[in-house]
């Protein structure tokens, strides 16, 4: 993933969190932690997946 690709994931991770706060959802700073970490390529979204199944 190229360094374009990641800043281009982060813009849209925060719209999409960003939308879903207006629409009410409230996100802890872990949730919005987790989110970008995916964004950013730190995790797969198959990782992040497994992770939330457990919870």
């Amino acid at each position: 993933m190229t360094k374009k690709d990641i800043e281009r994931n982060k813009k849209l991770m925060e719209y999409a969190i960003h939308t879903n706060e207006l629409e009410g959802h409230v996100f802890t700073e872990e949730d919005i932690e987790f989110l970008m970490s995916v964004a950013e390529g730190k995790m797969t979204v198959e990782e992040a997946i497994k992770i939330v199944l457990k919870k």
